[in-house]
């Protein structure tokens, strides 16, 4: 065989070595992308369960700044005071529980109101007249249809308490022996990239722990004081509308239009002048939470932008659904530390 000859076979076979190489990396990268979406739900309640290992341990760090214990028994008291607060919320339970069809009562009744004020207008009735109310009304909400959601909603709770379950066993294992599985990982990786992924987890475990113990303070505090004032001013339902008000808290931006909707929606089904005042206490607590307390209580905590967190939570709310809503912003947070360190080089403000 010729030399020329030989030169083409051996650009033959290098060519389809690489063919074959590029080949397996794109079916690889396919199994794994594959992979990552049959679990994603999974790898968001294990998310859920670090959230929860990082509360613990936060707790357990005050715990030790007042009484010098070992770590294992400070994690139990935590554990005790997690499940204490979990236990006077569940008190109040029932209590919701008899208030949810007033609530949907009232939703049937505000939505029966707006479509027929709508067909009052006079551009609608005109189109009324024109014997068109089919397609017009068809995209307004029916109230049976909302109720139906509802008890979809109620038929999902065993999905509910399976993933609940699932997050305190992950966030327990993980509280209590953290070492190992974070030395665990570390050993897997070259000693170069060790080094750079201990000093990123380091600082996502600083963004989530001030951002959480943030978030819970900011339920508390909207909670008890809507449920106050709500009570007070004789709003109906006031227990359900603060518990909806305190849990929707957790989630940035969405979340207050979902509480206080909530709350305007009973009060002007009431009665207007209720709801006025519910608007006015409603915008005052957002203005208190904004100016005084965001920046107080998460002073030092990473910055998101809002747009970049509400599109996370679009996303991750189409993809995944209220799991996903949740846990966008920690998850955003996350990756922002992970970009300003790997790829910007910025250290976290130290404490």
């Amino acid at each position: 065989m010729s030399t020329q000859a030989k030169s083409e076979a051996a650009r033959d076979a290098s060519f389809a070595q690489r063919a074959l190489i590029a080949s397996l990396i794109f079916v690889g990268v396919l199994a794994a992308a594959g992979l990552v979406w049959l679990t994603a739900y999974y790898m968001l309640i294990f998310f859920a369960g670090v959230l929860l290992a990082i509360l613990l341990d936060a707790i357990s760090a005050g715990i030790g700044k007042i009484i010098p214990l070992p770590r294992t028994a400070r994690i139990m008291i935590a554990v005790l005071i997690v499940a204490s607060v979990f236990a006077a919320i569940g008190l109040a339970i029932p209590g919701i529980i008899e208030q949810a069809p007033q609530f949907a009562k009232f939703i049937e009744q505000w939505v029966e109101w707006v479509r027929n004020s709508i067909a009052e207008w006079e551009p609608v009735q005109q189109t009324l007249q024109d014997g068109e109310s089919g397609e017009l009304m068809r995209f307004l909400p029916d109230p049976a249809g909302l109720l139906g959601g509802a008890a979809q909603i109620v038929g999902s709770v065993l999905g509910v308490l399976t993933g609940a379950i699932l997050i305190v066993v992950f966030g327990l294992y993980l509280a209590t022996q953290p070492k190992r599985y974070y030395e665990g990982v570390l050993s897997a990786v070259s000693p170069d990239v060790r080094r750079k992924l201990k000093v990123t987890s380091e600082d996502a475990n600083i963004v989530l722990r001030r951002w959480l113990v943030g978030q819970i303070a900011m339920m508390a505090i909207i909670g008890t004081s809507s449920y106050i004032v709500l009570t007070l001013i004789g709003v109906p339902l006031a227990l359900m509308l603060s518990f909806i008000a305190g849990l929707t808290a957790f989630i940035p931006y969405i979340g207050p239009l979902i509480g206080g909707g909530a709350m305007i929606l009973v009060a002007t089904t009431q009665d207007l002048s209720l709801g006025l005042i519910v608007i006015g206490f409603y915008l005052v607590l957002q203005l208190v939470e904004s100016y005084l307390l965001t920046p107080m209580i998460q002073s030092r905590a990473i910055f998101v932008p809002p747009a970049l967190v509400i599109l996370a939570q679009v996303v991750f709310g189409v993809l995944f659904g209220v799991l996903g809503i949740a846990l966008a912003t920690p998850l955003t947070a996350v990756i922002a530390v992970i970009v300003s360190r790997l790829y910007f080089h910025e250290p976290l403000e130290d404490d």
